[in-house]
Order: C-alpha cells, then structure tokens, then sequence
C-alpha cells in the first residue's frame, strides 16, 4: 500500500492529474459536496469512468444543475435528496418547492474518489477538493490524500462500502425534475421565505460590520441563499446576502469576532452579549452567515402597519329588534345602562383562526 499527499505543494492544480487518473480507471466512483466543472474542463475519455461508475453530489449552492444537465448522458449522477410524495410535500408547503423530493436539513460533506485500475489497483483519493475549478486548478489552498492498494484489499473495501451508503442516500439524476431541484436548491416557492429583515441595533453593531450572524434556538426564517435580501436597520436600507444555513450540530467553521442578532420570531435584535465564536462552536443554535458589503444604503420608509378587524362595530341606532333585547341582556349582567354598551359582533372564524383563541367574546364594554 502507498500514502502519499494529494497534492504535493500548496495551491497546486491537480486537474491534469484527475484527469489521467479517470482515462486510466475503468471504473470510477466518487462523492463530493460541490459540482461546478463543465464538460470541456476533463476529457471525454475521463468522463466515461464516471459513467461506467457514479458520482455523488449535494443539491446545494454552488452546485451548478445546469452543468450537470449539460452531462447527465456522459456521467452517472446521483444527487443527495430525500424522496417524498406530492400528498406529504402539501403538508408542508402551501406551495410546495417540489412534488418527488425534499431537501436535507444537512449536507453531503465528504468528499472522495475510487479509481479501479486494469492492473488489480485501486486508488483512493479523500480530503477536501470538491469538484470546483478553484479547488482543482489550485485557487483554493487544498489538502488531499492519496492511497494505492490491491483492488481487494481490507482499506479499498472499506471506502468501497462507504460509498455504497452514499449513493443508497441519494437519487438518480432525472433531467426531467430539473426544475423541481432548482426549486429545491434556493426554496423560491416557499410561502413562508422572507426578502427583508428588520434588525434593531441600538449599539450600530451591525451597521459598522461587512457581515454578522443571525442565530436561533428555535427556528430561523426561511431565506433564499446567496440571493439579496433587503436588511432594514432604523431608516437605511442595506442590501445583503445570506451566505450559507448552519444547523444545530452542523458546525462547518468557527467564526470570530463577528456581531450576532438574535431572530425574535418576526424581527432580530442585536445583541452585543453573545459571541460568535461561542455561538459557531455551539451545538444549541442554528445560524445564518449574512454578508453586508460596503454600500451607500438607500432610505427607507416604515409602513403602518394594518390593523386587522376582528369585529363589526355599529350604533346601537342600527340594530336590529333582536341586537337591542342581547343589549339590554348583556346590560343587566354588566351593571350598566344600554345606552353604554357598544354592540360588535364577533367575526368568530377569524378569531378562531388567530394562535387557537376561542370566541366570539360575548360581553364588550365600550
């Protein structure tokens, strides 16, 4: 069995080398988080491993789906969802995001290949390339390591096995549902998916930061990733990003010294109390890394809000026979005279509807 680093030197591409291993490979089998290669990027011959093989691939952003369209017929992909039916989706969704899949709170992270040679070699190559030109062309600083061993022998099995549970998690590319995993990948059809976000942020935490984290023990908004969103801080209007969901147990990376709201079920509050590095390493909140570049913010106007009626005010000049004689009912019980009681109705499905209250209320005291 041979070790060795993959590559050899920092910031080193290794794209000619992928590219040798799949035409030599028979066979090749991979997993990986993010896919954005085209198809002039390897040659049709390393292609065709990956066909004769499969390849493994999160549906998250940056994942390119038009790119792996563009392949499908040149490579056996699978992508990491969850199959569900149109009924169950409803449940969920108003409008749900997609009638056959629901995307996974977490994400396929790993990231490796299996190359199975004519000679009775296998070759295993697992770090932290993923399938990006600015983690294969040596953009990135990346680290990876390689293993060359007998086909059969325990190490190639054991990866071997690993993928079999990696793909049994994942479905067969279906060019047909393409829509549906774009739907998926940015949640544009979500009813509940906010655009804006309203910070109080007495201290300017937020205000004089190019990013800060948005945290919660409970549940985060729902937001389209890496689209903009509007954050309102007092009367300016900034225009920002949400750069990726970290969920409870999720950790990606720690992040220091950045500010952190607290989302407050329809609002955030700046809260200069918690830290960011505790709050990343932590396994109790789920959190969004929002990024606010350098800008010129535009003005913005709060709207009144709307008040909503939940009753039918009227005189008592305008009621019926059989509104005056509750009047006078309700009158007696009160202790007051008909001419203070004010007569509204309850609109009861209203009310019924708002957090389980029970009505109509059936005693109303001007």
């Amino acid at each position: 069995m041979r070790v060795e680093p993959f590559p050899t030197d920092i910031n080193e591409s290794v794209l000619a080398s992928l590219n040798d291993k799949l035409i030599r490979a028979r066979k090749a089998y991979a997993t990986i988080a993010f896919f954005t290669l085209s198809e002039s990027n390897l040659s049709p011959d390393a292609w065709e491993s990956l066909k004769m093989g499969s390849l493994c691939v999160d549906i998250n952003y940056p994942t390119d789906l038009d790119k792996i369209n563009s392949l499908h017929k040149k490579v056996n992909f699978h992508l990491y969802l969850f199959r569900t039916s149109n009924t169950a989706m409803k449940k969920e969704f108003k409008t749900p995001p997609s009638r056959f899949y629901k995307r996974p709170r977490y994400k396929l992270h790993s990231k490796f290949i299996l190359f199975d040679y004519p000679d009775g070699l296998s070759e295993v190559i697992v770090g932290s390339h993923n399938w990006t030109i600015s983690a294969l062309r040596g953009g990135n600083i990346e680290q990876s390591v390689s293993i060359v061993s007998e086909t059969d022998s325990q190490i190639i099995e054991e990866f071997r096995t690993l993928l079999n549970q990696v793909e049994l998690k994942c479905e067969p590319y279906d060019p047909s549902k393409l829509n549906d995993y774009k739907n998926l990948q940015l949640d544009e059809d979500s009813d509940d998916t906010i655009d804006s976000l309203e910070v109080s942020d007495v201290d300017s935490l937020i205000e004089n930061s190019n990013e800060f984290i948005l945290v919660s023990k409970k549940k985060l908004p729902r937001v389209n990733l890496r689209q903009e969103i509007k954050l309102i801080i007092g009367p300016k209007c900034y225009i920002s990003t949400v750069e990726k969901l970290t969920g409870k147990g999720g950790t990606e990376a720690t992040m220091e010294e950045l500010p952190v709201a607290v989302w407050l079920e329809t609002s955030c509050v700046a809260d200069p109390s918690l830290k960011s590095k505790e709050i990343t390493s932590s396994n109790d909140y789920d959190y969004y890394h929002i990024l606010k570049p350098d800008q010129t913010p535009t003005d913005y106007e709060h709207e009144e809000p709307v008040k909503e009626e939940f009753w039918d005010p009227r005189d008592i000049a305008n009621c019926d026979e059989s509104e005056l004689g509750k009047i006078s009912d309700y009158s007696n019980d009160l202790g007051l005279h008909p001419s203070e009681i004010y007569f509204a109705p309850a609109k009861y499905k209203k009310i019924q509807s708002k957090g389980g209250m029970k009505g109509p209320f059936r005693k109303t005291k001007k």
